[in-house]
Parts: C-alpha cells; sequence; structure tokens
C-alpha cells in the first residue's frame, strides 16, 4: 500500500472522522459543491535521502484541510485529525513513526452558495518506511 493511501485509512479508520466525513478524504483536492464536513491532503514535500544500501525512511510534510460549514465543528474534526494520525503505528506495510512538527491554522472562505466554509489547516511532519524502501534496500 502507499503511503498515500495508509493516510487516507488512518483517518477514515478514526470513528470521530468516518462519522463526520463518511468516505470524504482525498488527495489535492475538494470537488466544489460537494457536502462537507470533508478532508484534502497535499504533500508539501517528500524527502528521499539515500545511502549506499538504499533509501533512508521518508520524510514527507503533508498538510491536511478540514472543511466544514461551522467553526466549532471544524475545530473538533481538527482534533480528531491530529489524535488520528500522531501516533506511531502500522498500516498495510506502511510503518509510520509518530508524527512531528505539528502546527495548526484557520481559514474561512465564501462557497459559491454565498454560505461559509471553514478550515482547519495541519501541517504535519511524517517518516515512514514502507513497501517501496524495503525492496530498495534488500
Amino acid at each position: 500500500m502507499s503511503f498515500e493511501a495508509a493516510l487516507a485509512k488512518r483517518l477514515l479508520s478514526a470513528a470521530p472522522i468516518s462519522e463526520a466525513v463518511g468516505t470524504r478524504v482525498d488527495w489535492m483536492r475538494r470537488v466544489q459543491g460537494a457536502e462537507v464536513p470533508a478532508i484534502t491532503l497535499h504533500t508539501i514535500s517528500d524527502r528521499r535521502g539515500q545511502h549506499m544500501k538504499g533509501f533512508h525512511p521518508t520524510v514527507a510534510r503533508i498538510q491536511i484541510d478540514i472543511w466544514s460549514v461551522d467553526f466549532l465543528s471544524s475545530l473538533a474534526l481538527r482534533d480528531a485529525a491530529i489524535a488520528a494520525v500522531v501516533p506511531a503505528t502500522m498500516i498495510d506495510g506502511v510503518r509510520f513513526q509518530r508524527g512531528q512538527d505539528v502546527s495548526v491554522r484557520a481559514d474561512r472562505e465564501a462557497s459559491g452558495d454565498g454560505t461559509d466554509l471553514y478550515r482547519q489547516i495541519i501541517d504535519i511532519q511524517f517518516t515512514y518506511t514502507g513497501s517501496m524502501q524495503e525492496q530498495n534496500n534488500g
């Protein structure tokens, strides 16, 4: 399984998140006018250092955007997302070290129908290993 799929699965495996967003966790886009709450994921950087025998664990900085129609529910979903992705774990062959350097900020934007959408933006660094590193190190 890819890191991207494993991270989405981590979020969707957390009951508070899946109850709120259903399956609306997507990489790189939120469909305009689609139902909220929803989560979008963006890779900010993905450093893949190497040594003579293969790859070091990958260090990726990810932005997690929480979309909601009201500010208070966006805060609750933000905190649930942080609780879901920070602990170290293994998901389908992808080993996550504990999430590091977590920062948050908020934003608001008008939707196409004149209502406001509230966005909580989580910036987090993940160090992980998975099938790509294991294949290249063997």
